[in-house]
């Protein structure tokens, strides 16, 4: 889980992280038609560490090796996991639409294709939002987002104040 959304979620929020059968590393996959590799006309999720093609056929053996991790927590190519959990009584899980038991891989692929379609067309996120929450199973970030400011980006520009002080040309 990325971001703020992931620390958002009330618990733990273990993720579940999938192994390459190929590589061996761990990853989650991203939320988008970039989790995927497209090969004559079939669907295969994408690794994220080395950009091994996986098949479907792997599927249910990557979703049975898989590891929870929790938030704060990494887990290396061994199945290592390094760092302290989050000190809370509640467990808590999260899983992307790729390891979703009910939901193909090529599935995936073609809904966001689709959604992705109707915004270049009308301009809408609507069907983007629905994909990403209701299929991907993660928070949808509105396109326009990506055009704002970044918040860390205008806090190196901080001059430093005195407490209780108004910059000369502000007006409250």
């Amino acid at each position: 889980m990325q971001g703020h959304f992931r620390d958002l979620r009330p618990g733990d929020a273990q993720a579940l992280v999938l192994a390459a059968p190929e590589c061996g590393e761990y990853f989650t996959s991203p939320p988008s038609t970039d989790a995927f590799a497209l090969v004559k006309d079939e669907v295969f999720l994408a690794c994220v560490a080395n950009g091994c093609a996986i098949p479907t056929t792997e599927k249910a053996a990557m979703n049975r090796a898989g590891r929870w991790v929790a938030a704060g927590q990494t887990i290396d190519r061994n199945g290592g996991i390094h760092g302290e959990e989050p000190k809370t009584k509640i467990a808590s899980y999260w899983l992307t639409g790729p390891a979703a038991a009910y939901q193909s891989w090529a599935s995936l692929w073609r809904k966001h294709r689709a959604a992705e379609t109707i915004y270049q067309k009308t301009g809408s996120e609507e069907a983007l939002k629905s994909v990403m929450t209701g299929d991907f199973g993660t928070a949808y970030k509105p396109r326009q987002i990506g055009d704002a400011r970044d918040a860390k980006a205008l806090a190196t520009r901080a001059e430093p104040l005195a407490k209780r002080v108004v910059p000369v040309g502000v007006f409250f």
